[in-house]
């Protein structure tokens, strides 16, 4: 729920999404960057709200949002502290509307070989699918023209209910 400079759903919102975008209430800077970015980018008619929210903090914000299709964050599973908080915030968001399938989409970038958020989907009724890189360029080492980091995996993810445990 960190939107920081809210380019990802700027860019959203630029192809016609709906789009909230959201950031933790001990930032409201980045909440006012956010509304210059959207003013600057002119998407102004497809961004619903820009609202402090924060992982792990379940307070009015986020017990009335509306059903969303998706959340998109990228690399939000940086330090190991936040992982329970960003999950469990993602769980309650997927169930909070039961009649709308919600789907998180994110980056995930493994740090450590230690580090898995695997437990805590399990925990949490969730599942991950791993998408492939290689569908974006033919180039799997390279990614929008940029080398990755040979010490370090990058992911993106799918993170769904997991109809087994329904």
């Amino acid at each position: 729920m960190s939107s920081g400079t809210g380019i990802v759903g700027i860019v959203a919102a630029k192809v016609g999404a709906n789009v909230f975008l959201s950031d933790s209430h001990k930032y409201p800077e980045c909440l006012e960057l956010c509304q210059q970015n959207v003013n600057i980018n002119e998407v102004n008619e497809n961004i619903k709200a820009i609202i402090p929210l924060s992982w792990g903090l379940f307070d009015k914000q986020i017990v009335e949002l509306p059903a969303f299709d998706f959340i998109i964050s990228s690399d939000c599973f940086y330090d190991q502290k936040d992982f329970e908080d960003i999950v469990s915030t993602v769980s309650f968001v997927i169930d909070k509307h039961q009649t709308k399938r919600t789907i998180f989409y994110t980056t995930y970038q493994e740090r450590y070989s230690d580090w898995s958020i695997e437990c805590l989907l399990n925990q949490w009724k969730l599942k991950c699918d791993y998408i492939s890189l290689d569908r974006f360029e033919a180039d799997s080492d390279s990614i929008g023209g940029h080398n990755l980091s040979v010490r370090h995996t990058i992911r993106l993810i799918k993170i769904s209910k997991n109809d087994l445990n329904e």
